[in-house]
C-alpha cells in the first residue's frame, strides 16, 4: 500500500515565486510523479492569511493546481491526522501545526533552508524573525529535517544541539532543466529589448531581491572600482529582483558613486522563464550574499556556463566550490579585481565557463527528489495504527460474518485483536481461519463482555478502538477507506461536515434483519450528548470511534454492569468529563438485533435496572432523582383517542388481557404467525407505514389512518394494526422515559418481522456485492436507508435509474453537478418537480437525492409510498 504524504501547500498558494516557492514546487512535482507515494493537500496558514490580508489561500491553490496540473485530494488542516491515515506530514517552509505536531503516528517532514533571522535578525523583519524562530524552536528529536546544505545543518545544531544530528539530513538543491549554456543570441537580444538593457554593452548580472542581507552595497562598490580601474570599458551592472528589507541602503551607496549610476540598472521582477537567456548574455555573475542557506542563483548561473564571482560565506562555497572565484563578502577590492580578471582574460573567462558547467552536474532537482525519497524508505516506521478493531465474542454464531466484513475492507491500516471468552470448537474453528490478519488473540474465560472488552483496549495501540463484536458487520467493503481517507477532490465536500478534533466519532448502525436504523435519535447528529439524550438513548459502540487516550484518563468499563457497561462509559465520560463527539452522517455497520435487547420485558429487567443505576449515577435531576421520575419531552401525546367503529374492531380492542401482553414479544410472535398467511402485500405496506409514524412521534396523525384502514381491513390485519396502535398508546403516555423502553423494542422488533415479511413478498434481499459496482443501486439504497429507513424495492429502484440515466449521464457527472455548479439544476427525480437549494448547502455526493427523497417523504406523508408499492 502506497504511504501517504500530506504537504502544506500555504508557499505554493501564496504564489510569490521566491527561492522557498521553487524548492517547494520541485519536491511536490517529484512526489507527485511517484507511484509509491500518495499526497494530499492542506493549507496550514489560511485562517491566519484570511484574517491579516484578507486573501483566500484556497483560490491561490486552486489557480496554481490549474497551472501546474497537479491534482490531489485536499483537506481542512485541522482534521484529526487519524482520519487521513496519514504516514507523513512535509512542511516546506510554515510552523506544523499543533494536532500534527502531536501526532506521533505521522513523520514529521521539514526542510530547514536557513537561520539567518535567529543569527543575523537584523537582515529580516520583525514578523519573520519570530515566524522562523518558532520553527525551528518546536523541531522534536524524532522529526527528520532536510537542511539544503551542510551549513544549514552544522548551524540547526549549534542553536538546538540537543537534537539528533542523524535525523538531519543534508539534501542540495538543484537547477531547472531550462538554465542550460545553449541559450540562443535571437533569445538573449529578446530579453535585452525586453528589460531595456543596451544591445552594444556587455553587462555583470546579479539575481537577488533587493535587501541587506544580499549585500549589494558591496556589489555596488566593487562595480564602481572596476569603472575607475577601466576608464574604457562601458560595461553595465544590472540588478534583478524584488524590493526587499532595507532597500534604503543600497540607494544610500549607490549615490555615493554618482559616476555609475546611469550604469546600473534595476529591472526588477523579471519572469523566470526569462532568466536563463539573462544570465547567458552576462560578462560574469556576481553574488556577495552575506548568508545563504544554499544560493540558487550562483547555480542557475553555472549551469547557464557563465563565470560566477560569489562571497565565501556560509553555505556558497559548497555550492560553488572551485568552479568561480570566492572573496569574503565585504571585500569590494577582491571582488573589483575578479570583474577585472573576467573582463581581460578570454581564456580565464573560458577556464571558469567550463568549470561551471562541470560543477552544476553536481546538482539537480531530479537527484533532489531521489535522495529524498531514499530518506524516507530509511526512517518511517509507523509507530502504531490510527485504528484499532476489538472484536470479543462467546459462542457466537455469525462471528464469520463478523470476521469476513474486516477482511474485506478496502483499508486495512489497523490492528484487529480478538478476545474469545472461551467458546466451543465450532467458533474456535472458524476463528483459526482468520488468526494469520489477527494482530492479537486470545480465548480464556473471562467475566462477561466488559470484561473482555478491557482486555481488547488494553491490549490496542491505536489511537481510535472501535469495538466490532461478534454479529456486528462493517456496512461494506469501503466503509472504513471512506473515513479513515476523508480527504477529498479539491475544492470538493466531503461527507464529514466539520474539522475532526472531538473525542468520539460516531455514525450510523443498521440492523441486518430488516437494514434499518433501531433507534432514529443516532440518526439526527445534531443532538447534544446531555442528560436528555441518555434518558432515552445511548451511542452505538458498533458504530463508534472512541480515542484510546479516554480510557487512559477516565477509565475502563466498569465490572459492576454486565448489560449496561457502553451507555455506563458514554454518561461517565460525555457528561461527567466533558468529552466531546461528532456525528458522521454514514452508516458504519450492521448488527444482529437478535441479541439481549430483544428480549422480553421481564428477561430485559436486569438491562433496564442497570440503566436507570447509571443514569441516576451521572444525570442532573429534573424532576425526583432518578430515571424513573424522569418525565418523557421527545414524544407527542395523542389527545384524540382511538375512536373505532364497527364490531370487527371493537372485538378486537375487548379481548385484550392486559396491558402487558402488548409489551410481549412472544405474544406479537404468535398473533403474527396466525395472521401472516392471509396478509396482502398492501396489509404489510400499511402497517410497516404506521410503525414508521410511530418512530418519527407522530401519533396524533395516526388516528385518521388507524380509522380508515380498520373500517375496510380484514380481521387479521385489523388484528395487528390495532395490536400496534395500543401499543403506540402505552408508549407516549408513560409518564417517564424509562417506562417506555420495553414496549419500544417491542415496537423495533414488530418492525423488523414486518419488514421480513415485506421482502418475502418483493424479493427484496439484495445482493450487495453482486450491486456493488452499480453506483446507482448504492446511492439509492443509501438514501433510501438514510432518509425513510428501509430499502428501496427493484420498483423503485428502477424507476430511479431511469430517470437519473435520462438527466445525468453516470453517476460520476451527477456527482461532479452536485459539487462544481453554483446552484443545482431542476431534477426530475420524482413525479413531481423538486426544485434544490444552493450547492453550498450540500455536504456529500449525495445530498441532491437525498434533499429529494426527504421533501418527497415529507410532502406525501408516507400515504404514497403504500400506494405505490401497491
Amino acid at each position: 500500500m502506497n504511504k501517504k504524504i500530506v504537504v502544506d501547500m500555504a508557499v505554493l498558494a501564496q504564489g510569490v515565486k521566491t527561492g522557498v516557492y521553487r524548492v517547494a514546487h520541485e519536491l511536490v512535482n517529484f512526489l507527485i510523479h511517484n507511484e509509491h507515494y500518495d499526497l494530499v493537500f492542506t493549507l496550514s496558514i489560511e485562517k491566519e492569511f484570511l484574517r491579516q490580508h484578507n486573501v483566500n489561500l484556497r483560490d491561490g491553490l486552486a489557480q496554481y493546481v490549474e497551472e501546474t496540473g497537479f491534482e490531489a485530494p485536499f483537506i481542512n488542516i485541522e482534521f484529526d491526522p487519524a482520519f487521513v491515515n496519514a504516514d507523513y506530514y512535509l512542511t516546506p517552509f510554515f510552523s506544523v501545526p499543533e494536532n500534527w505536531a502531536n501526532e506521533k503516528r505521522a513523520t514529521k517532514l521539514l526542510i530547514a533552508y536557513d537561520l539567518i533571522p535567529i543569527i543575523s535578525p537584523d537582515f529580516c523583519e520583525e514578523g519573520i524573525v519570530g515566524l522562523i524562530t518558532e520553527f525551528y524552536q518546536e523541531i522534536q528529536n524524532d522529526w527528520q529535517v532536510f537542511a539544503i546544505s551542510e551549513c544549514t545543518k552544522q548551524d540547526l545544531l549549534k542553536y538546538r544541539p540537543e537534537l539528533d544530528a542523524e535525523n538531519i539530513t543534508v539534501l542540495y538543491l538543484g537547477a531547472d532543466d531550462k538554465y542550460k549554456s545553449d541559450i540562443s543570441l535571437d533569445a538573449q537580444k529578446a530579453v535585452r529589448a525586453k528589460y531595456h538593457l543596451p544591445a552594444d554593452k556587455s553587462y555583470f548580472l546579479s539575481v537577488a531581491t533587493l535587501e541587506i542581507r544580499k549585500n549589494l552595497e558591496t556589489t555596488v562598490k566593487a562595480f564602481a572600482d572596476f569603472v575607475n580601474n577601466n576608464p574604457d570599458n562601458d560595461s553595465i551592472l544590472v540588478l534583478t529582483g524584488m524590493n526587499g528589507w532595507k532597500l534604503d541602503r543600497l540607494k544610500d551607496e549607490l549615490n555615493k558613486w554618482p559616476q555609475i549610476i546611469e550604469r546600473v540598472i534595476f529591472t526588477s521582477f523579471v519572469d523566470e522563464l526569462d532568466l536563463p537567456a539573462l544570465y547567458s548574455g552576462a560578462e560574469a555573475f556576481i553574488y556577495l550574499s552575506y548568508y545563504e542557506g544554499f544560493g540558487l542563483p550562483p547555480l542557475e548561473a553555472m549551469s547557464c556556463g557563465i563565470p560566477v564571482i560569489s562571497s565565501n560565506s556560509s553555505s556558497l562555497p559548497e555550492v560553488v566550490g572551485d568552479a568561480g572565484i570566492l572573496v569574503a563578502a565585504n571585500d569590494f577590492l577582491g571582488a573589483s579585481v575578479a570583474l577585472n580578471s573576467i573582463t581581460n582574460s578570454k581564456d580565464l573567462r573560458n577556464k571558469l565557463s567550463a568549470k561551471s558547467l562541470e560543477r552544476a552536474k553536481l546538482f539537480s532537482w531530479h537527484k533532489f527528489g531521489q535522495e529524498f525519497i531514499q530518506q524516507l524508505d530509511k526512517t518511517h516506521e509507523q509507530v502504531a495504527p490510527y485504528l484499532s478493531i476489538i472484536t470479543i465474542c462467546y459462542n457466537e454464531e455469525q462471528i464469520k460474518e463478523t470476521c469476513e466484513s474486516i477482511l474485506k475492507q478496502s483499508f486495512q491500516c489497523f490492528e484487529w485483536i480478538v478476545v474469545d471468552g472461551g467458546s466451543n470448537y465450532a467458533t474456535l474453528s472458524i476463528l483459526e481461519k482468520y488468526k494469520p490478519r489477527m494482530n492479537v488473540f486470545i480465548s480464556e474465560k473471562d467475566n462477561g463482555r466488559y470484561d473482555a472488552m478491557n482486555k481488547g483496549i488494553k491490549k490496542s495501540s491505536g489511537k481510535y478502538l472501535l469495538f466490532l463484536n461478534g454479529g456486528d458487520c462493517l456496512y461494506q467493503p469501503d466503509t472504513l477507506k471512506n473515513i479513515f481517507s476523508c480527504s477529498v477532490p479539491f475544492g470538493k465536500h466531503n461527507i464529514f461536515n466539520n474539522p475532526f478534533f472531538e473525542d468520539i466519532i460516531y455514525g450510523e448502525v443498521i440492523t441486518q434483519e430488516t437494514g434499518l436504523m433501531p433507534y432514529p435519535a443516532w440518526k439526527t447528529g445534531t443532538q447534544s450528548h446531555d442528560q436528555n439524550f441518555f434518558a432515552g438513548s445511548s451511542l452505538p459502540h458498533q458504530a463508534t470511534f472512541i480515542k484510546k487516550a479516554l480510557f487512559d484518563k477516565f477509565g475502563l468499563y466498569d465490572l459492576s454492569y454486565q448489560y449496561a457497561g457502553d451507555y455506563e462509559w458514554f454518561m461517565r465520560v460525555l457528561l461527567k468529563e466533558g468529552a466531546r463527539s461528532q456525528y458522521l452522517p454514514t452508516i458504519v455497520s450492521t448488527y444482529n438485533f437478535d441479541g439481549a435487547s430483544s428480549q422480553s420485558p421481564a428477561e430485559d429487567a436486569p438491562h433496564i435496572l442497570e440503566i436507570k443505576r447509571a443514569y441516576d449515577t451521572y444525570s442532573q435531576p429534573v424532576v425526583g432523582s432518578s430515571l424513573a421520575e424522569q418525565p418523557q419531552t421527545n414524544i407527542q401525546h395523542n389527545n384524540i383517542g382511538l375512536c373505532v367503529t364497527g364490531a370487527t374492531s371493537h372485538s378486537l380492542l375487548s379481548n385484550i388481557d392486559g396491558v402487558k401482553k402488548y409489551a410481549d414479544l412472544n405474544y406479537f410472535g404468535s398473533l403474527l404467525s396466525k395472521s401472516s398467511k392471509y396478509l396482502t402485500l398492501h396489509d404489510i405496506t400499511a402497517i410497516g407505514s404506521y410503525i414508521e409514524l410511530l418512530f418519527n412521534s407522530r401519533f396524533s396523525k395516526s388516528d385518521a389512518i388507524a380509522i380508515d384502514f380498520l373500517k375496510n381491513t380484514s380481521v387479521a390485519a385489523g388484528a395487528l394494526y390495532t395490536y400496534i396502535h395500543r401499543l403506540s398508546e402505552i408508549i407516549m403516555n408513560q409518564k417517564y422515559v424509562i417506562d417506555s423502553v420495553p414496549y419500544m423494542r417491542v415496537a423495533i422488533n414488530i418492525r423488523g418481522y414486518l419488514k421480513k415479511l415485506q421482502r418475502n413478498y418483493l424479493d427484496l434481499a439484495f445482493d450487495y456485492e453482486n450491486d456493488f459496482n452499480d453506483k446507482y443501486v448504492l446511492l439509492i439504497q443509501e438514501s433510501y436507508i438514510y432518509l425513510l429507513g428501509r430499502k428501496a424495492t427493484h420498483e423503485e429502484i428502477s424507476n430511479w435509474k431511469g430517470t437519473l440515466s435520462e438527466h445525468i449521464i453516470n453517476p460520476i457527472n451527477f456527482f461532479s453537478a452536485v459539487n462544481n455548479s453554483e446552484e443545482a439544476r431542476t431534477y426530475i427525480v420524482t413525479s413531481n418537480q423538486l426544485a434544490l437549494e444552493k450547492v453550498h448547502t450540500i455536504l456529500t455526493p449525495y445530498s441532491m437525492l437525498q434533499k429529494a427523497l426527504r421533501n418527497h417523504a415529507l410532502n406525501n406523508k408516507y400515504s404514497n409510498n403504500i400506494s405505490e408499492v401497491n
